[in-house]
């Protein structure tokens, strides 16, 4: 069996038990109830509807002001009534995924196009690039991140760049294991 829950105005609930005079354990008890019965009423904005009509009769409470009403939902707007800017914005989004569409499925008329994009590439977004493909496992270790950039002839400063860049933006920690000799620095997810 489900216990019936109604919602409480807790507000006039405290107008009620505030113009009584008594403790809040008093009030709870008057009501039959434990001692915290007002404490987790407060709490939790609900209450079994039996105590709250016994409320209403006991303090000479409104009834309609105690039971917290539902909100009603606003009214949705029917789709004739779409603000024309709204259309406008639409109709250039979908001429953008177009040209994006037509752009993807062009095919490469030179094979140096990839080239030319890693060229344009700065020092940094290389950094990033390799770290992030290291990365796809869960974790790399620092010094083999480093020693594989070096061999990209990545600068150092990049390299710390991009690990700092990591920690910052992605949410990615370093941790560490093993003492002394044995000592490595990992970049986890």
């Amino acid at each position: 069996m489900a216990i019936i829950k109604t919602p409480v105005n807790t507000d006039y609930l405290v107008e009620i038990w505030k113009e009584t005079g008594l403790t809040k354990a008093a009030f709870s008890i008057s009501l039959g109830r434990s001692s915290t019965y007002l404490n987790n009423t407060l709490t939790k904005k609900y209450m079994h509807p039996s105590v709250i009509d016994l409320v209403c009769r006991l303090y000479v409470a409104d009834k309609e002001k105690l039971v917290k009403q539902p909100k009603q939902e606003k009214q949705i707007e029917p789709a004739e009534t779409v603000k024309p800017d709204l259309e406008k914005r639409m109709e250039a989004l979908e001429a953008m995924v177009k040209d994006i569409i037509e752009q993807i499925h062009k095919p490469d008329t030179s094979e140096n196009l990839k080239n030319e994009a890693e060229i344009k590439l700065t020092y940094n977004e290389k950094a990033l690039l390799l770290l992030k493909n290291m990365m796809f496992s869960g974790g790399c270790e620092i010094a083999d991140f480093k020693s594989k950039a070096g061999t990209y002839k990545i600068p150092f400063e990049n390299i710390e760049y991009a690990i700092k860049f990591a920690k910052d933006n992605y949410n990615w920690h370093i941790q560490t294991s093993g003492y002394g000799a044995n000592k490595k620095t990992w970049l986890r997810k």
